[in-house]
């Protein structure tokens, strides 16, 4: 059981970063959902408003979102082949961490459907509320396995410090 800091100088600053970019993907998804599907503001004008109703996704702002949780998820995956003897760090670096993202991303996701939606749920939202939550339930199980596995070892490394945790 290896407990200890990565030997990768970096690898803390880029498990922060790739959390912090599957976040930002995960906070950004939501506001491409197209809230002016639900508006009367466009009946009756036609083509026009067919094309306008059709256009109100935000395609530029879906695709930087997309890039960040896909950018996010493979260096976490990375990172996780990279350090997968060190499983406290993974634990509390990799797991947890998405964990926490994902959770508010589900949130988000779900919070955005029910007020600028009105409930409605388009494409988009769906396929992001599918996203966040696998990610959600595969960082959560992770996790859970994680800390139960390493708990024995970690309780072991603690009495044999003194009760101190050394790094």
């Amino acid at each position: 059981m290896k407990i200890d800091v990565p030997k990768i100088l970096y690898a803390n600053m880029l498990a922060s970063l790739f959390t912090w970019l599957l976040l930002a993907g995960f906070i950004v998804l939501p506001a491409t959902f197209a809230s002016i599907r639900n508006s009367r503001a466009l009946d009756g004008m036609g083509k026009a408003g067919k094309a306008v109703i059709g256009a109100t996704q935000n395609i530029p702002l879906l695709w930087i979102a997309g890039i960040c949780c896909v950018c996010g998820a493979s260096g976490l995956l990375w990172l996780w082949w990279g350090q997968s003897r060190n499983y406290i760090w993974l634990g509390d670096r990799i797991f947890l961490p998405g964990l926490i993202n994902s959770t508010i991303g589900l949130i988000t996701t779900l919070v955005n459907v029910y007020t600028t939606q009105r409930g409605s749920w388009s494409i988009t939202s769906v396929v992001t509320a599918a996203a966040t939550a696998t990610t959600t339930l595969v960082t959560l199980i992770m996790y859970l396995l994680y800390a139960a596995w390493t708990e024995p070892y970690w309780k072991e490394h603690c009495t044999l410090n003194g009760g101190q945790v050394v790094q």
